[in-house]
């Protein structure tokens, strides 16, 4: 009783404070894509070097006592995008979020539309499909809930941001305490649990998705 009534508080203080905000990261990081694209398209150099540089972070080494098992692999393989994920919410919803008067956050979320972009055009050549078919089997399975896990942890710090700035300049502002308890409850109660789905679907069935779809 105590956790539904959690949630419902916490999905006004979204739908009230934060949506918004949400539907900003959303549009920006699609006209960012855009721009993106039109732009790596110009310069194939700097697609093919930040490629090389994405293998290189993004690559997740498997424990030797766990290859031996199919389960076991993916399950790692979920922690591993669950830890890289959350860190990047973390960044959005918490980092970023307390330095007021600064937008960072526009920053970095330009740099995941940019990532974004830059996968779905060595995706299209790898496996000879179309942009569309790659969005749909490749990227929305768990997409969907990954990105929706980024534009609503970048909303709870632009949400922070905004407070905080208000705040110093002695403008109209929601209380502190209020901003930061639903802020946290945001995060725990909608945030995480996205990440972690999306890193188990990422994990467990994009891999059938693309293999069926795309291979």
């Amino acid at each position: 009783m105590y956790i539904n009534s959690q949630y419902k508080q916490t999905w006004a203080f979204i739908k009230t404070k934060l949506l918004r905000l949400f539907w900003f990261g959303c549009v920006f990081v699609v006209l960012m894509s855009f721009l993106s694209y039109w732009f790596l398209q110009k310069h194939p150099d700097i697609l093919q070097t930040f490629v090389t540089t994405l293998k290189h972070t993004k690559h997740i080494t498997v424990p030797e006592s766990m290859k031996s098992s199919h389960f076991l692999t993916h399950l790692y393989r979920t922690y591993a995008i669950f830890i890289n994920n959350i860190k990047v919410d973390l960044l959005y919803s918490i980092l970023l979020g307390l330095l007021p008067f600064m937008c960072f956050l526009t920053v970095i979320l330009g740099i995941n539309a940019f990532g974004l972009t830059a996968a779905l055009i060595v995706g299209r050549t790898r496996y000879n499909a179309s942009i569309f078919k790659l969005l749909v089997w490749g990227i929305m399975p768990h997409g969907i809930f990954e990105l929706c896990s980024w534009f609503l942890a970048a909303a709870i710090g632009l949400y922070l941001n905004i407070t905080l700035s208000e705040a110093i300049m002695k403008k109209t502002h929601d209380p502190m305490k209020y901003a930061f308890k639903n802020a946290g409850a945001s995060f725990l109660l909608f945030v995480f649990p996205l990440t972690l789905f999306a890193a188990f679907v990422e994990a467990f069935a994009t891999p059938l998705f693309i293999k069926a779809f795309l291979k």
